[in-house]
């Protein structure tokens, strides 16, 4: 949803659809960050969400929507994932905590795009 609102504003150059996606990444992060980092979805295709909702965080801030929040939001989790990568540099399903034995593609994918969103937001 925060994807296609920002594509749509791009396409029609209508913000009220930066309105709406706006308000869903508010609701998502009000109901899956309590602790203030994006929840372990575990592997397969639940680890690959985390970098989904990332990268269209990146771009709804890129839009102009709430970029030093997300920012913020983003770096905090940017450096726990880094933090608990495991001895290979491979980042777990959940960032707050170490990553230990194997991860699955979609999971390491999920912090690439993590830190991919960041350069993108910080400009490196």
């Amino acid at each position: 949803m925060i994807g296609a609102a920002v594509e749509l504003s791009r396409a029609t150059g209508k913000t009220e659809y930066l309105d709406n996606g706006q308000r869903t990444l508010n609701a998502a992060l009000k109901r899956l960050t309590p602790t203030g980092l994006l929840p372990d979805e575990r592997d397969g295709d639940g680890g690959l969400f985390k970098g989904i909702l990332v990268r269209y965080m990146a771009l709804l801030a890129e839009a102009g929507r709430q970029r030093p929040q997300i920012t913020q939001f983003l770096r905090a989790n940017a450096e726990a994932a880094w933090a608990h990568r495991n001895p290979q540099g491979m980042f777990g399903s959940n960032w707050g905590q170490d990553a230990v034995g194997e991860t699955d593609l979609s999971t390491y994918l999920s912090g690439l795009m993590l830190m991919e969103g960041m350069a993108r937001l910080e400009g490196k």
